[in-house]
């Protein structure tokens, strides 16, 4: 967190840097409390699965060449549209055929492209253990994290693969640039020698925790017809004038 405010200060940029500090408090002491009830889980954030090696119908994107990941870090960026106290991430590995192998998962929230602010560095655990194995077919969620989670904020979640793993479950078209690193960088500031992505592998939804029911715009499909680096997919620019009209006035 000290590197990203250095930054925006000596940029000039003192509102994102008093920003940035804001949500990194809010983000730590959510954490050091406990809701006092059960919260209701709301899905904040979607990406509907499919097989990676399958051609979309009448072949309009054609199949991409087969990808494996081994020994590295896949580093995904999520933009939430409802806050709340508590998050929880599900994986997912509907199309695979063998068992996918996460050694080790973190979120945070994001500074920008692959940085993360380091001290909003959360891990994952799934029933207990941290490395999670997700059979055929299935899909897991991790235990909830207790920390705050702003409306409208920018999560990065990490995850760590060590053994050969075929990509079958994605989100193929994400139109947002993620990232795969070599060797295990989940908890690096900013990650070295990263290649990019416009898919998201095997991260199906993140939900937050709500003190009471309520409804949550979620991206339910592509995001196509949108400027994909800056987030204007339709999904969140409809998320965030429903937000705008549910403002007091």
């Amino acid at each position: 967190m000290v590197t990203a405010l250095r930054q925006a200060c000596l940029t000039g940029n003192w509102i994102g840097a008093v920003w940035l500090a804001v949500l990194v408090l809010a983000w730590v002491n959510a954490h050091a409390q406990s809701p006092a009830a059960s919260p209701v889980w709301i899905a904040t954030g979607y990406a509907p699965q499919h097989n990676y090696n399958v051609a979309f119908p009448h072949n309009i994107i054609p199949p991409p060449p087969p990808l494996t990941i081994a020994d590295q870090t896949v580093r995904q960026i999520v933009r939430v549209s409802h806050g709340g106290r508590g998050l929880r991430v599900k994986v997912s590995n509907l199309f695979g055929a063998t068992p996918l192998r996460l050694e080790q998962m973190q979120v945070a929230l994001s500074a920008g492209e692959d940085a993360i602010v380091p001290a909003s560095r959360r891990a994952l655990y799934f029933a207990g253990p941290q490395t999670v194995v997700v059979a055929p077919g299935q899909e897991r969620w991790s235990d909830a994290v207790p920390v705050w989670v702003p409306a409208h904020a920018h999560l990065a979640v990490s995850a760590y693969l060590i053994r050969l793993t075929p990509l079958v479950t994605s989100h193929a078209i994400g139109l947002h640039t993620n990232y795969l690193a070599p060797g295990n960088q989940v908890a690096s500031y900013g990650l070295h020698a990263a290649t990019t992505t416009r898919s998201y592998f095997w991260l199906s939804a993140v939900a937050v925790g709500s003190a009471r029911a309520c409804a949550a715009f979620v991206r339910a499909t592509p995001g196509s017809g949108g400027l994909w680096r800056f987030h204007h997919r339709w999904g969140q620019l409809h998320g965030r004038h429903r937000s705008a009209l549910a403002r007091p006035s």
